[in-house]
């Protein structure tokens, strides 16, 4: 027996938090109602996206990826998540890819039909706790929401159809029941002719197209349609398909794989898992988990998530040419990327003008304070020098020595006959001074200085 948790994970309680918020400011506030992406900020705050389901593969242990078109390097995979936005699109030739994708060994192939999303749920659960002024708008939503998913919307000029035909299955939409899918084996011999009609439409519309035969359909007697828990009203939300018997596998093109058609996105939403007053999502979330990580063989396996609109799945053979691919620095020219580079490029340009000096910014220069008597005393040594009369300087020198040091003999102190009559001859120097260098002479700021 699989045994279910009523656990949220993050995600799930982000969910609740963005509907809570929602509803508190009203319906002025924008309501992300995108369905089908289960990656990005799109896929976690829309209601109907898919993101919840894919943190639960994770929280198990499961490696997720995003799939864009079916190719070889889906060979890689342990199960595939399809989760196309309508059913009008022409994936006729994704199922038979698949159907042999199927094949090669154990795999598990969730098919969720579209049915609308959460949107009216999540109108009648917030016009709970709406302001009184504000339930009759909720309502109206709510009622608009229903409408939609009753008549489905019309694409490309074609409405939405009451059955549809998925190769392993068929589908009828029910108007005014839970859930609006019903899935079931097909037994009468019309489905071939109606499978016929559809590939020679689409031959008309695309002679390129890949023809393979239209009695290719898996035989409904040789496959066993499993319902899985849980059900409403006896009516299962999802049914598995694999071969009846295991001498059957070859025949059925199936394999060891199984294929999980859900009867309805808006059970596997983020909002449908974070409801708290209905576990139905999260207990069909654990048996699909459940039942993907025993055909895989282990819970540590891969799950690729595809998501499909109007158009067919796009598919890649190995032998079609493939449009060349840039790499290395080639990527900085190409979208994106090269929006990144014309601003990188821009800025790199004024980085440059600024470091220019006749550009850049002006030098700020360190200014000496007026208050040093040092530059008084090189000033004073300067004037002295320029006025060439070194008796005088040595006169003013002298005198320096003699009153404000108060020496009366040295190389400096002058005689005081000397300063009476400036005009006597300047004695000589000692033999012990006339070998060095007048320091006067040779740099009178200096020599100003040791006068200190």
């Amino acid at each position: 027996m699989i045994r279910f948790e009523f656990v949220m994970g993050r995600l799930g309680r982000l969910t609740i938090i963005l509907a809570i918020a929602a509803t508190m400011v009203g319906c002025r506030q924008r309501l992300e109602t995108d369905y089908g992406p289960s990656d990005g900020g799109v896929g976690t705050q829309s209601i109907n996206g898919f993101a919840t389901l894919r943190q639960r593969f994770r929280d198990d242990g499961w490696q997720t990826q995003d799939v864009y078109r079916l190719n070889e390097r889906l060979e890689s995979l342990d199960a595939l998540i399809w989760t196309p936005s309508t059913v009008l699109a022409d994936d006729i030739a994704g199922l038979f890819w698949l159907q042999g994708w199927l094949s090669q060994r154990p795999r598990t192939l969730v098919y969720v039909i579209p049915d609308g999303g959460s949107e009216v749920d999540y109108w009648r659960l917030a016009r709970r706790s709406a302001p009184p002024d504000q339930r009759v708008e909720y309502r109206r939503r709510a009622a608009r929401g229903l409408a939609k998913r009753l008549n489905g919307e019309p694409s490309r000029g074609r409405p939405t159809p009451d059955s549809i035909d998925r190769l392993w299955f068929r589908g009828l939409r029910r108007a005014h029941a839970e859930p609006i899918w019903d899935v079931f084996a097909e037994t009468t011999p019309q489905t071939q002719t109606t499978l016929a009609s559809q590939w020679q439409a689409l031959l008309e519309e695309d002679s390129a197209a890949i023809k393979p035969a239209p009695d290719e359909r898996v035989p409904a007697d040789r496959l066993r349609y499993e319902p899985l828990p849980p059900q409403i009203d006896h009516r299962p939300l999802a049914v598995k398909i694999e071969s009846r018997e295991a001498t059957d596998r070859a025949s059925t093109a199936l394999g060891s794989s199984q294929v999980i058609v859900v009867a309805g996105g808006s059970w596997l939403t983020n909002f449908a898992l974070a409801r708290p007053d209905e576990p139905l999502g999260r207990e069909l979330a654990a048996e699909i988990i459940a039942h993907s990580a025993d055909r895989a063989g282990s819970e540590t396996g891969r799950i690729g998530f595809l998501l499909t609109g109007v158009d067919s799945v796009p598919i890649s053979n190995a032998d079609e040419v493939r449009p060349p691919v840039s790499t290395g620095m080639e990527l900085l020219t190409t979208w994106p990327l090269s929006l990144v580079t014309l601003h990188l490029a821009f800025m790199g340009i004024v980085a440059c003008l600024v470091l220019l000096p006749i550009f850049g910014r002006p030098t700020r220069l360190d200014r000496r304070s007026p208050n040093d008597f040092a530059d008084h005393i090189k000033a004073v040594a300067v004037l002295m020098r320029r006025t060439g009369i070194e008796t005088t300087a040595r006169i003013q020198i002298s005198d320096y020595f003699r009153q404000v040091r108060g020496e009366t003999s040295g190389p400096w102190v002058l005689p005081e006959t000397l300063a009476v009559n400036p005009d006597s001859p300047l004695p000589k120097k000692p033999d012990s001074l006339a070998k060095e260098p007048d320091p006067f002479r040779e740099n009178p700021a200096q020599a100003s200085r040791e006068f200190l």
